[in-house]
């Protein structure tokens, strides 16, 4: 199973990421939307803690993501609502990046769809952004947007090997299929 990010543009403004992971759909989709699982696997910048974490997955719910370098005090998140959720297959929704203690919005949304699909035994997630245009997507890729994902997506793939490993019940079990998925899930530091 191939499991480096690949990332391709797609039009003039969008950005096409997909990785796969050797787990089961229903245990990487807990992994990106329970925030007490996110928030041990996407950690922002190296050094840097995530201080708050909050997912209300539902349409029209919103999300919250916000991480802090303890050496400078540096803020830097991002909040989304979600217009549509497909427990266990699909997730859209419209995005914004938020810096500094004042949670300053910094450029215009962008529109995300990820998909979770079951492949060779794993999953595959697909995530397609699309920005305002073709200069803020390239800004983005020539920033390392890809570089952190992948960063974030390697912690994910430990923490997804370790719960392979754990003892029973050291390792929250995620519900079996996606109809038993909650709706409302919150967490934060």
């Amino acid at each position: 199973m191939q499991n480096s990010l690949n990332a391709e543009c797609e039009g003039a403004d969008r950005l096409v990421i997909t990785r796969q992971f050797a787990a089961a759909r229903a245990v990487v989709w807990r992994a990106f939307t329970d925030p007490d699982v996110l928030r041990d696997w996407l950690l922002g910048p190296p050094g840097w803690d995530m201080q708050m974490c909050r997912i209300d997955l539902r349409e029209n719910g919103s999300y919250v993501w916000r991480w802090r370098d303890p050496v400078t005090g540096a803020v830097l998140g991002f909040r989304g609502t979600y217009s549509y959720v497909r427990a266990g297959a699909r997730t859209e929704d419209t995005q914004t990046f938020h810096q500094g203690a004042r949670d300053a919005v910094l450029g215009a949304p962008t529109r995300n769809v990820v998909v979770f699909d079951d492949i060779d035994g794993g999953t595959r997630v697909t995530t397609r952004i699309s920005y305002a245009d073709r200069a803020t997507r390239d800004m983005v890729l020539d920033n390392g947007l890809t570089d952190g994902m992948e960063l974030s997506y390697t912690r994910l793939d430990a923490l997804l090997r370790a719960s392979k490993q754990a003892p029973e019940g050291s390792v929250p079990a995620p519900a079996p299929e996606a109809e038993h998925f909650p709706t409302v899930m919150t967490a934060s530091a």
